[in-house]
């Protein structure tokens, strides 16, 4: 149960353990309750798992505050192209005025200036 730790979660923030932390925890939990003689209770056992979370939140904090950032300005950015009716992807295409007589003979393009 203690090893059990898929989802860190504070308010709508979630974030996934990584397996090396998750192999960590037996071993706290052997030091605390098989080794370190802790009595194994409902208040031990809470008291276990508010150490794990902080254990967890000292190691990743950084990680998580770099997750957090990016869904942040992911939002942001979503925000913006709302409001900038920035919908649709740009157009890409390279436009160009080099036409023939041939296909528009009333719109010969820079081709008929440079090449008289």
């Amino acid at each position: 149960m203690f090893k059990k730790f898929d989802t860190y979660k504070n308010g709508d923030f979630e974030f996934n353990p990584p397996d090396e932390f998750k192999d960590k925890l037996e071993d706290v939990f052997d030091g605390m309750f098989i080794k370190g003689g802790l009595e194994v209770n409902e208040e031990n056992l809470a008291t276990a798992e508010l150490l794990k979370k902080a254990l967890f939140v000292e190691e990743y904090l950084p990680k998580m505050l770099e997750v957090k950032e990016k869904e942040v300005l992911a939002r942001a950015k979503a925000a913006e192209d709302a409001t900038l009716h920035n919908d649709e992807i740009p157009n890409t295409a390279t436009a160009t005025d080099q036409t023939t007589e041939e296909e528009d003979p009333n719109r010969p393009g820079l081709n008929k200036f440079f090449h008289p």
